[in-house]
């Protein structure tokens, strides 16, 4: 079974995010397997596991519905694994009536073998992706 190349890999999580700031659902959906999991702020209060397709619309309409104009960029990708990447990222955006705000998060990712999302994992600390990811932050050097 052969996997991904990291540059395909690493090329799939720009374009999805990409097309979560077109709010382009149906691009991110054909990035990603038809069973996909988002999961959601892994590790805190109230994080919640999505799934598949519907998932992903949920996903999109419940950061739309939240924050005015939400983004999210990629500024570096990390090997984790043959199948998996680390994706450090920012997010940002402004709640609805709040002042807008920026956050550095992480965002482990999962691939099938045909090169398609298969697990997004998001951390709101970065810290905490290096680790699930198995790396440290030396590796960010």
């Amino acid at each position: 079974m052969t996997v991904p190349s990291f540059e395909e890999m690493s090329e799939v999580i720009r374009r999805a995010y990409d097309a979560f700031n077109r709010r382009d659902v149906g691009a991110f959906c054909l990035l990603s397997t038809e069973d996909i999991e988002l999961l959601d702020m892994s590790g805190t209060p109230g994080a919640q596991t999505l799934h598949g397709y519907a998932g992903v619309q949920s996903f999109f309409r419940d950061n739309w519905e939240t924050f005015e104009d939400p983004w999210g960029e990629v500024e570096r990708v990390l090997e984790a694994g043959p199948d998996r990447i680390l994706a450090l990222t920012q997010h940002g955006g402004s709640a609805r009536g709040g002042p807008t705000v920026a956050q550095a998060r992480g965002v482990l990712v999962a691939f099938s073998p045909d090169g398609k999302m298969k697990e997004n994992r998001f951390f709101a600390d970065p810290r905490e992706a290096l680790t699930a990811a198995g790396l440290d932050e030396h590796d960010t050097a």
